[in-house]
């Protein structure tokens, strides 16, 4: 529902969590719009005083019926449950409203579902025969053969319907042949599944394909949040199939092919004992950074940010965030596992156990990837256990107050197990590299233990040590322009202080960056 913004779909105004007192059951609570009346009830009313609903009344309602079902199906909902009682209506402006999302889901071509859904009332033909692969159309149904007919008829309509009330728009949506892609090599391979190097046989065009083994739900998460992003630091998808072998089934999501990754990038200057130049230092960073921006004003955390999951292109040297297997979007109260995401990049909070965090692990992770370019070498380089890569972070940072640890994790309580570690000051850690000082101030603001002290990646992005980047006569090292890192959309700085916005895009840049 947090997604929903249409004038006939009720809107979620907030959320939270509650407990019974026994703390065994956990509640969701959402607060929704109030309207008072739904079409099950006035409808009701009229036969009780021998009366039709008007013809005008009955057009209106359905009208904003498949206004609100246009909507949700063009991104990919299905409601599965369109029944008066549903459908609240202002009584006043007759505004009606579309509600109860509790059965609707993201359909997938290809995806097993369960055909006993819905009011068994305003069942939709598929579901009596029992289909389990059904279109997002399957809403038609419900309002053509139920909801229609039951406002025509003032009652529900079991076996009778009226010619007039059969059909009485076209198809809203209607599936379309995907594109045939010849694989190729195979260019990256894990946990997650793999990823193939092929081509589509009708324009030619390179893509990536990441094959993911179909479990659980939450293997379509990815698939669910890759389209909703839109942003030229992201990897975009393209297109995506399912493929069925005698055992199993697969997710196949077409993806667009960037050759290098942040990792191999940065091991051919370390195999050709070499320096990465730092102008590419500070432009990958904020990439990263910008990305992270992107994603979390949506709530989006993505949870496993590393030099792998960061695509280079290595002519224009722009940066693609990727690999969304495990990202979520994070709801206050909600709780998340804390074995999550690669030990290395890890945020400390995951390590002291904390179930309810929030996008600052992200941030965590950045500032372990820029310590890494600068270092040459991870900071904490290869723990075998989490006890062990608590160890590592203590003797960088030292060991945490009791309050930081707090901030990481309220229900932490075993303070005597964390060993009086004393840190290093960091420019003993990269006084080998000599780095800028304001690349150790950035890494010493994102490795903070308290996440709210780490800032947010639009702060990280005005950052002293990304100024070059906002000179105009800044160049790459083969002299040519930078790629593009100012042309911000508005939704981007939504909630941006007017002081922060100034501070982020140079004045050169104001006229094309879409924001005044």
């Amino acid at each position: 529902m947090r997604f929903l913004d249409h004038p006939n779909v009720v809107s979620l105004k907030h959320c939270f969590f509650s407990t019974t007192d026994d703390k065994d059951e956990l509640y969701l609570n959402l607060v929704l719009e109030y309207v008072p009346e739904t079409t099950y009830r006035v409808a009701r009313q009229y036969p009780k005083a021998n009366q039709r609903m008007t013809m005008i009344s009955i057009k209106l309602q359905t009208y904003q019926i498949f206004k609100a079902l246009a909507y949700i199906q063009a991104i990919g909902v299905c409601h599965r449950d369109i029944k008066p009682e549903n459908i609240l209506v202002n009584p006043h402006s007759h505004l009606l409203k579309l509600c109860d999302f509790e059965t609707s889901k993201v359909l997938v071509k290809g995806e097993t579902i369960i055909s006993y859904i819905c009011s068994r009332y305003h069942p939709a033909p598929e579901l009596i025969f029992g289909a389990t692969e059904y279109p997002i159309a399957t809403d038609m149904s419900f309002v053509e053969d139920g909801v229609l007919a039951e406002l025509l008829l003032g009652q529900i309509l079991h076996k009778r319907m009226l010619p007039e009330a059969v059909n009485p728009v076209p198809r809203l949506l209607q599936c379309t042949a995907k594109m045939r892609y010849e694989a190729g090599r195979v260019i990256g391979q894990g946990s997650f599944g793999t990823v193939f190097e092929a081509k589509c046989a009708e324009t030619g065009e390179t893509v990536a394909i990441k094959k993911v083994l179909l479990d659980e739900e939450d293997d379509i998460r990815e698939l669910q949040i890759l389209q909703l992003l839109d942003h030229p630091n992201v990897v975009s998808l393209k297109d995506f199939f399912f493929s069925k072998t005698d055992k199993d089934e697969h997710l196949n999501l077409v993806l667009e092919y960037v050759p290098e990754t942040l990792h191999h990038v940065a091991r051919s200057y370390r195999n050709a004992n070499q320096r990465m130049p730092m102008i590419y230092v500070k432009l990958y960073t904020y990439q990263i950074l910008r990305a992270l921006a992107y994603i979390h004003a949506i709530g989006v955390c993505h949870r496993d940010i590393k030099p792998k999951n960061i695509l280079v292109n290595p002519d224009t040297h722009q940066l693609k965030l990727c690999d969304f297997g495990i990202a979520k979007v994070l709801v206050k109260g909600e709780p998340s596992t804390f074995y999550i995401g690669t030990r290395q990049y890890r945020a400390p909070e995951l390590l002291f156990g904390a179930t309810e965090y929030t996008t600052a692990i992200d941030i965590w992770s950045v500032g372990c990837v820029l310590a890494e370019l600068l270092r040459e070498q991870r900071l904490f380089p290869a723990p075998k256990d989490t006890v062990q890569h608590v160890l590592e972070v203590l003797n960088v940072l030292g060991r945490p107050t009791d309050e930081e640890v707090v901030c990481m994790n309220p229900k932490f309580k075993q303070f005597e197990h964390i060993p009086p570690i004393k840190g290093q000051p960091l420019y003993k850690i990269f006084h080998k590299w000599r780095p800028p000082k304001e690349a150790i101030d950035l890494v010493s603001r994102l490795l903070r233990y308290s996440p709210n002290l780490r800032g947010t990646a639009l702060e990280a992005c005005i950052h002293p040590f990304f100024d070059d980047l906002r000179d105009p006569n800044t160049r790459l090292p083969d002299g040519r322009p930078l790629p593009p890192l100012f042309n911000f959309k508005a939704h981007e700085l939504k909630g941006a202080s007017a002081k922060l916005v100034a501070r982020l895009i140079p004045e050169h840049m104001l006229g094309s960056s879409g924001v005044t």
